[in-house]
């Protein structure tokens, strides 16, 4: 029976999981994903010793659909984590390090509770809550795909969406903050990377990076020359800020400003994004740079002696993803809406431990 409750979840969450998701549905879907129950859990750490564990190897030979895997805190290392079965729920502790590269390659799975520094490789679809990504890449793997996706109440460093000339990709996305570039993640072209056929759609949501914070590949599938529409962006009460631009493209057919030392077309403003691709600008929507209470910056000092190219050796100080009381956007609910006492996300039941 628990497992019967567990799959019409997970069909309730991605049949709403469209990128005009009204605040009401994030809420719905978000307490789904919280209560949700599988009908057995696994609980992995790095080397399988903790008492009650098993390490990440074995894990991956025991899971099987409708099954939770919990993350114990730890570096899991950089090999990529196959989970390769559907309707799972993949979680962790509110705020404690998890450094694990994972590919779910299942349908209809979630994350929850999980800072994870460095990437989730979800190529179905996911739904993700009160969570820390460092990078998140979503890519159909096939011509006729339809992948969706939900983002809610998360930090995240950047995502990827991508998807061949036929297929398309949507995600929606609610009160998360992204950071890329800044101490989180890592990426090369912009906070949010998106292919012809896709839909990205946000909601009070904060984007801010010295970088640049949309790059869209308008005439590309999957990184390959060709067709398709251009990408779709909705931005409704968020608040947008790149130190480098608001957005660069590879359109042959932009009417922007180009530059000549990069060869990439860039958008200064919300004006020549709208010419960069299709955008919906609506609510409060505005170019700020936003205050948190703990400084981003903050994040470099602390930084192990791991390699450069290692991101995920960053540490977070307390409420780096919080906005100070009196900055811009604060009244208007912007970013994470529940926190615990460190101002990691989280869900309410840790919040009411403040």
């Amino acid at each position: 029976m628990r497992f019967r409750i567990c799959s019409l979840l997970f069909v309730f969450v991605f049949s709403s999981a469209v990128f005009s998701l009204k605040g009401d549905k994030f809420d719905t879907i978000a307490q789904k994903v919280r209560m949700a129950k599988g009908k057995k859990v696994i609980i992995c750490s790095p080397n399988g010793k903790k008492e009650g564990s098993i390490p990440p190897s074995q894990a991956m030979s025991q899971l099987k659909r409708g099954m939770t895997i919990k993350f114990l805190p730890g570096d899991y290392g950089s090999e990529e984590i196959l989970l390769n079965a559907n309707s799972i729920i993949v979680e962790g502790e509110p705020g404690k390090y998890c450094g694990v590269a994972l590919k779910l390659t299942g349908k209809k799975c979630v994350v929850r509770n999980l800072c994870n520094y460095r990437s989730i490789y979800a190529p179905n679809g996911i739904t993700i809550v009160d969570s820390i990504i460092g990078h998140i890449k979503s890519r159909t793997e096939n011509d006729r795909a339809k992948v969706r996706s939900v983002l809610y109440n998360s930090v995240i460093g950047c995502i990827g969406v991508y998807c061949y000339f036929r297929s398309k990709n949507e995600m929606a996305i609610k009160n998360c903050v992204f950071v890329g570039g800044d101490g989180i993640g890592y990426y090369s072209y912009g906070l949010i990377s998106a292919d012809s056929n896709t839909t990205v759609s946000f909601e009070k949501c904060i984007l801010s990076t010295s970088g640049s914070v949309f790059s869209v590949f308008n005439g590309y599938s999957c990184g390959v020359r060709g067709g398709g529409r251009p990408a779709k962006l909705i931005l409704k009460d968020c608040f947008i800020y790149g130190g480098k631009g608001l957005g660069t493209s590879r359109s042959q057919k932009s009417t922007i400003g180009y530059d000549s030392k990069t060869q990439t077309k860039i958008a200064h403003d919300l004006r020549s994004l709208k010419k960069m691709t299709k955008v919906s600008i609506s609510g409060k929507t505005k170019v700020k740079k936003p205050e948190f209470e703990g400084t981003i910056d903050d994040i470099k000092k602390v930084r192990t002696k791991r390699s450069r190219s290692d991101y995920s050796c960053y540490t977070f100080p307390p409420k780096c993803f919080t906005l100070k009381e009196d900055s811009p956007g604060k009244k208007m609910g912007l970013g994470l809406c529940s926190v615990n006492k460190e101002g990691y996300p989280a869900p309410p039941e840790e919040v009411a431990k403040k």
